[in-house]
């Protein structure tokens, strides 16, 4: 049941204030059962300009299109045509009311950035939530060229309304249970982020990155819960993660990173192991960052770096080629260890194998063989990342799994469907 007081009702009129109401459907019809009662609509409470409390949080009614098509307060920040653009686009929401959160103020992370999330709220024509919106302003965003504490400073100097004349930096959009109801297929959320010209403005038709969250399921308690997100960036890459099924949804574990770019990269893929790897653990690289980078991977050449950091120090590295160009018959790998402050190194050796004895933990050659001109190769290798713990970083070692298939060509692909087929296949089902 939601319940709205109007606190405020901007124009000529005094000031009226109204009772709180149900938008519950026998409310509706008790009201419209007394002789002589004009009924008075959900939508018509939501005055344009008007200060509403909904939900214990005071907004500010900003578009209504149920009592005036268009109608909208003034805004001068992130123009909301734009909003309601991405809103129609990507969750088909053509009407709503809006809600401007009024309580947002600037803040500061543990890391100590500062930023500014101004948040929205939009209604169906009975008051429920169908949609969330936000947009973010940041320290980085505005400032790239200072130093940290300079750029808080800046930031800081400046008010919300000074900050709100500037375009953001990402906006967020994502679709609420009465919009999408039981179809989770339908349950979208968004994140568009920008990048800033030198005089500080933003083309929000020139995107640096979108994260699309994807394939909402139940998890182990019964909430709903992305189970994978991408992360696609203009410079030239696409990232694929799994989420954590017991954290928030931003949080993942497990990720492959793909590098579309060759101009702006050397390297084709990272496989990323983030946090403990445990059921509602830490997806913190902080804590843990088990990466395997790929540099190249095919009948002519392999060149793999495995790196593993531990609170952000960095413990061993792994580098693996062909010992003969040309050639991944024979195959060597210099192991290095690192003292605790990461920078000394007190283990460094290289040893030879050839592919029939080649063992490695974090490799894996197929026996199954295809032929390419008048040679065989592996038909398969199969790569993950370093992690934390080899028994209890559970989720990295069942799920941070990717196979590479070869090509006709010679190069090794990833099967990056089955790497995430493999997670959808058992979200529902892992218990914390």
């Amino acid at each position: 049941m939601k319940r709205v007081s109007n606190l405020l009702v901007l124009g000529a009129f005094a000031f009226t204030s109204f009772a709180f109401y149900s938008c519950a459907n026998d409310d509706l019809n008790e009201k419209s059962s007394t002789e002589n009662v004009e009924v008075e609509t959900v939508a018509s409470q939501y005055v344009v300009g008007s200060t509403v409390t909904y939900e214990d949080i005071a907004y500010k009614v900003i578009r209504n299109d149920f009592i005036s098509a268009g109608s909208r307060a003034s805004e001068v920040f992130a123009d909301g045509s734009y909003r309601a653009s991405l809103l129609s686009e990507k969750l088909g929401i053509e009407k709503c009311i809006e809600l401007f959160d009024l309580t947002t103020r600037k803040e500061t992370s543990a890391k100590g950035l500062a930023s500014l999330t101004d948040k929205y709220v939009e209604l169906d024509s009975e008051g429920n939530t169908i949609a969330t919106a936000k947009q973010e302003w940041s320290q980085s965003g505005l400032f790239p060229s200072l130093t940290t504490s300079e750029k808080n400073a800046a930031f800081n100097a400046l008010s919300e309304e000074e900050l709100r004349e500037y375009d953001p930096d990402k906006i967020y959009i994502e679709a609420k249970k009465s919009l999408y109801g039981n179809d989770l297929s339908k349950h979208y959320n968004y994140e568009f982020d920008y990048d800033r010209n030198d005089d500080k403005s933003v083309n929000l038709d020139a995107l640096k990155c979108v994260k699309t969250w994807k394939d909402y399921a139940l998890n182990f308690s019964g909430k709903e819960k992305s189970v994978w997100r991408t992360e696609e960036y203009a410079k030239g890459s696409i990232t694929y993660c799994l989420q954590n099924p017991g954290n928030e949804s931003s949080s993942g574990f497990a990720s492959v990173k793909e590098y579309t770019n060759s101009e702006n990269y050397t390297y084709k893929y990272d496989l990323q192991a983030a946090g403990d790897g445990k059921i509602n653990g830490s997806t913190s690289t902080s804590d843990f960052d088990g990466i395997a980078r790929i540099t190249s991977l095919s009948t002519d050449a392999i060149s793999l770096k495995f790196t593993s950091k531990v609170n952000d120090v960095l413990t061993v590295r792994y580098d693996i080629t062909n010992s003969e160009s040309g050639s991944i018959d024979s195959l060597k790998i210099r192991e290095r260890v690192y003292d605790t402050d990461g920078t000394t190194t007190t283990s460094d050796k290289t040893e030879s194998y050839s592919l029939t004895d080649f063992d490695f933990k974090y490799v894996a050659f197929s026996d199954t063989k295809k032929t390419i001109g008048e040679k065989e190769y592996p038909a398969a290798i199969t790569i993950t990342a370093p992690v934390l713990d080899e028994e209890t970083s559970i989720l990295h070692t069942k799920y941070l799994v990717l196979t590479f298939n070869l090509s006709d060509s010679g190069e090794y692909e990833p099967d990056i469907e089955s790497y995430i087929q493999n997670y959808k296949n058992d979200f529902s089902s892992i218990e914390e």
